[in-house]
């Protein structure tokens, strides 16, 4: 199907297909399970702060729960995002809950098994159902949400491959997709006020789009960059937010260290 982003058909400007508050979307339920990590980024559009995004990342079991609030002003997004997870970040189910104007109310649910993922997708009074063909290794992306792709390259090792190709689920595209992930190697940058640092960049490449990340040592997105319609689109991780992490859920490993799960590569 033929996207209707074609420079950033996952990744990009949010405000080119959400909008309006996320008090219309219904009320989550109450979060379950040991809060392992929390955090979020402040969005700048040509170095204007105009939004935020923020998750909280807990351990249910053998799982792991994701919850993500992004909260964009006026044409941009506002939407809630419940994730189901594997242990190792596989993902297991994907709700999505937003307004689109002049659409109306979206949803998109996903449910994820080994070869195939089931996908329903809500916009008004229109529906869609369908079922996807999907590799073993797929994770999942969905268009202005910076969490997702953090939680895509975690399990990834990143130490000796310069680029290699990773399937992932587009729920609202209804398909799977190759994109092209580089690792650029260390570079020492401040983000915000903080202090410089090596983090690693990573560069992520689909249909002529690409969008770039700095991690930190343990895989945390401190810094987002894509090059939009409407100029420089920036995220910087927030200083303030809380980090709350457990040895269970994922123990710290250096920047040049394989994940704990780097099967998943």
């Amino acid at each position: 199907m033929r996207s209707r982003f074609p420079r950033h058909p996952w990744i990009g400007l949010t405000a080119l297909f959400l909008a309006a508050a996320l008090g219309a979307c219904r009320p989550e339920p109450p979060p379950q399970g040991e809060e392992v990590e929390s955090g979020g980024w402040d969005f700048y559009l040509n170095n204007e702060k105009i939004g935020s995004e923020t998750y909280v990342l807990r351990r249910s079991g053998r799982q792991l729960q994701c919850t993500v609030r992004s909260e964009l002003p006026g044409a941009l997004a506002s939407a809630s995002v419940r994730m189901r997870l594997s242990a190792s970040y596989r993902p297991l189910e994907f709700e999505l809950e937003a307004q689109r104007s002049p659409l109306g109310r979206m949803e998109i649910r996903a449910d994820l098994e080994p070869g195939r993922a089931r996908v329903r997708m809500t916009r008004g009074e229109l529906v869609r159902e369908d079922t996807v063909e999907i590799s073993a290794r797929a994770r999942l992306l969905e268009e202005g949400l910076v969490t997702l792709a953090q939680l895509a390259l975690q399990g990834l090792d990143l130490r000796q491959r310069e680029r290699f190709e990773l399937p992932v689920l587009l729920p609202q595209l209804f398909t799977q997709a190759q994109i092209q992930v580089e690792n650029l190697g260390l570079e020492k940058i401040a983000v915000g006020d903080e202090p410089p640092r090596p983090l690693r960049h990573v560069r992520l490449s689909l249909a002529g789009g690409a969008s770039d990340y700095w991690l930190d040592d343990d895989r945390r997105v401190r810094r987002y960059v894509s090059q939009v319609p409407g100029g420089l689109l920036e995220a910087r991780r927030q200083p303030a937010a809380a980090r709350k992490r457990s040895s269970a859920a994922r123990p710290p490993t250096g920047i040049d260290s394989p994940s704990p799960t780097s099967s998943a590569s």
